[in-house]
């Protein structure tokens, strides 16, 4: 990516980042740098007032309003909290004698919590995504003989993401794009909650001819290996679908700026750097089917295959049915096959039966290609991801029918599944769900389930 483009990014960056981010919280009551516990004057059976200073760094400004609370150590109960609406408000916190954890909170305005909350309460966004980011630090004090000063920093509690669409045609009526997996909810006491969740985020038209984009999203981020994208478009005809999976994570604390350009599909691309947050990533892929986030190999390694074409997420390669398509470059890319063949009334590993799955994996060899096995947990998320729409399965349906491979779900002329059509992943100790909304969850001891098992195989192109 050339420089230029960087340094635009960077401006457009840094100016968001000194309206938003930029902060560092003192609490002023005493001597002490966050998440060290001191003592605070006081005389035995006494509240003591702490009083509370808010300042800035330098070229930053507050996101407001800021919320304070202080949760008992003992039961993390909450013992007193107090809103900053500006800069020059002050806070004055009386508690007694005792040992607490001073909670802070910047930008609260797009998110949702408990009027009176305690360490366990949950941080959600009503919207699915915020439009202002959510700051979080905290520092343990105990209220006791000795002083000090109490020093706050406050970090990003979010991800950010936005995508920039050019050159959509003129019968695009609406746009969207859905991002998984994602947490959807915080604890006050710092724990992200719901790793597998979806946020659809709604594009716009902006003031450029074929150029559509999404609001700049503030969104939980995510703790898996691999994140999806699905950019929806409806047209009079209907919707297309295109679906991309990124070798990555949304990480909190680090911004992602996507630029994409239709002709047929998305090549997309995408750098953004904020001051003080994590280092940029930079993200380039050809869309759909094609992706990379890293640098092109020149040479073939041990264990890859040449390919004449690279094959794409949803497609077949030498009658095998490739499910998902990853790490894809110019000339190589990994690619997660799914056995033509389905099993059905598997025991999990907690059933019965408990090595049944893992023996038909040992057993099963598809032209000539073995080792096959049961897909991971992350495997399994990206796969419902992926195919959860009804098109998207029918498709995959339609491939492994060409190919003398059974339907998933049901496998009636619809291709519809039923939410009873779990599949084993993970050794056969969890189980997933395509075609509707499911999460992955501990498979039961009493009953069955089905059985699809995946082979992962690194292609190149021949020279």
């Amino acid at each position: 990516m050339k420089k230029k483009k960087n340094d635009v990014f960077k401006t457009r960056s840094e100016s968001l980042f000194n309206k938003l981010f930029g902060l560092f919280f003192i609490l002023s009551v005493i001597n002490l740098t966050s998440c060290e516990k001191i003592e605070l004057p006081t005389e035995q059976g006494e509240t003591q007032k702490i009083n509370i200073e808010t300042r800035a760094t330098a070229n930053s400004e507050l996101t407001f309003p800021v919320q304070i609370f202080a949760f008992k150590t003992s039961d993390g109960s909450l013992a007193g909290q107090q809103k900053i609406m500006s800069e020059n408000e002050k806070v004055a916190l009386d508690l007694p004698q005792g040992k607490y954890q001073l909670l802070a909170l910047s930008g609260t305005n797009d998110y949702s919590f408990p009027e009176n909350p305690n360490r366990q309460s949950e941080i959600t966004i009503p919207k699915g995504y915020a439009t202002h980011g959510l700051l979080r630090g905290v520092a343990d004090v105990s209220v006791g003989e000795k002083q000090g000063n109490v020093h706050i920093t406050l970090s990003p509690a979010v991800t950010n993401m936005q995508l920039t669409l050019s050159n959509i045609p003129k019968e695009v009526t609406a746009m969207e794009v859905v991002v998984s997996p994602l947490h959807n909810a915080l604890k006050m006491d710092g724990t992200y909650l719901n790793p597998d969740s979806k946020v659809t985020i709604e594009a716009n038209k902006t003031n450029q001819t074929g150029v559509w984009s999404t609001p700049s999203a503030y969104l939980f981020g995510s703790n898996r290996s691999l994140t999806v994208l699905s950019i929806r478009m409806t047209t009079p005809d209907g919707q297309e679908i295109y679906s991309h999976t990124l070798n990555l994570s949304l990480e909190n604390g680090t911004p992602y700026l996507i630029n994409g350009n239709f002709s047929g599909g998305f090549s997309l691309g995408g750098d953004w750097d904020i001051e003080n947050w994590k280092p940029s990533v930079s993200i380039d892929f050809d869309f759909p089917g094609n992706n990379s986030s890293g640098e092109d190999g020149d040479d073939p390694q041990e264990g890859e295959i040449t390919v004449t074409e690279i094959p794409a997420t949803c497609s077949a390669w030498n009658g095998h049915v490739v499910v998902l398509a990853t790490n894809v470059t110019s000339n190589s890319a990994d690619l997660l096959l799914i056995s033509r063949k389905e099993w059905i009334n598997v025991s999990s590993a907690n059933g019965n039966n408990p090595t049944e799955a893992k023996d038909l994996a040992a057993e099963y060899s598809e032209d000539g290609l073995s080792e096959w096995r049961i897909p991971s947990k992350d495997e399994a998320r990206l796969i419902a991801d992926q195919y959860f729409m009804d098109d998207q399965l029918n498709d995959l349906n339609t491939i492994l029918k060409q190919n003398g491979g059974d339907t998933m779900g049901d496998g009636d002329d619809n291709f519809l599944p039923s939410t009873n059509y779990r599949y084993l992943c993970e050794n056969g100790i969890y189980s997933f769900v395509v075609g509707k909304s499911g999460t992955v969850s501990g498979a039961g001891s009493s009953r069955t389930y089905c059985l699809r098992l995946v082979k992962t195989i690194k292609v190149r192109l021949a020279e």
